[in-house]
């Protein structure tokens, strides 16, 4: 058991999975990255985990820690402090779930900037990824979701779950037609894809203003049903009876191409604040 506080530099995660399994189960490990905090409390094994002074969940350190690797942070560092009074009310997560997330993150660097995803156990993923799974997919956009992270898309690959595919046009054409073929395919594509990429953009800016219509929810403000945030199609999205809704291409609300993202129920949620 440790006496003092240790502090020092991690410079990938195969270490801080050491550092994991080295820790008590009664510790506080907090990790920095440039003003960002995350800081993960364990109490008789089981961890609560706080950014900057605010409880997050699972899906929201996935989503942290993606955007770590991803963005190549080298500076992390560490601090570990036994013996705590108390750790802060949170979602609570198991040694062996955080282990599982940490193990995952070796993968990330090898899912591409642009890529497809092919679904082979539909049951095992959430419904939005099936959208997802019909285009092709940006790396940057899976970053900002709100319904998964690229750390998920690492595990479910890893369980067979879904398959990740690289989208790579140019090797597919023979050499010495590629730079005609490329120029009608290209546009092709971008007639048949423009519209359904715009759709996935629509979705992750309803996602992006997820958590703070909720929280106004929460707290009871009255929301205006058009909210000021444009969608990809440069619509005002709209808020209705605990739903998020984008008029679609047409523009038209009510149609039967509007976007819809469903909000939880917060009829049993309750505020806290974190000391």
């Amino acid at each position: 058991m440790l006496n003092e506080p240790v502090k020092g530099k991690i410079n990938d995660f195969e270490q801080f999975l050491k550092l994991l399994e080295f820790l008590g189960d009664d510790v506080l490990f907090r990790l920095k990255c440039g003003d960002e905090h995350i800081t993960f409390c364990a109490e008789q094994g089981t961890f609560t985990i706080v950014s900057n002074g605010n409880s997050v969940d699972v899906h929201e350190l996935k989503r942290k820690l993606s955007k770590w690797v991803i963005q190549g942070r080298k500076e992390i560092t560490f601090t570990i402090i036994p013996a705590l009074d108390k750790c802060p009310e949170g979602e609570k997560i198991s040694k062996d779930e955080l282990i599982k997330i940490v193990e995952s993150i070796k993968y990330i660097r090898q899912i591409p900037s642009k890529f497809k995803i092919k679904i082979i156990d539909s049951d095992k993923v959430p419904a939005i990824l099936k959208t997802f799974s019909r285009y092709p997919v940006e790396r940057e956009l899976v970053l900002n979701s709100s319904s998964f992270s690229l750390l998920d898309l690492c595990t479910w690959e890893n369980d067979g779950i879904i398959e990740i595919q690289k989208i790579n046009l140019m090797d597919r054409i023979a050499p010495l037609f590629a730079g005609i073929t490329f120029i009608f395919i290209f546009a092709a594509v971008v007639v048949a894809f423009f519209p359904y990429g715009r759709t996935i953009v629509s979705y992750v800016k309803m996602q992006q203003i997820e958590n703070e219509i909720n929280a106004k929810r929460i707290l009871n403000y009255k929301l205006p049903e058009k909210l000021p945030v444009k969608d990809a199609f440069f619509n005002n999205i709209y808020y209705k009876n605990g739903y998020l809704i984008s008029p679609g291409p047409d523009r038209k609300l009510g149609t039967s191409d509007d976007l819809v993202l469903k909000l939880p129920d917060l009829s049993n949620s309750s505020l806290f604040v974190i000391p």
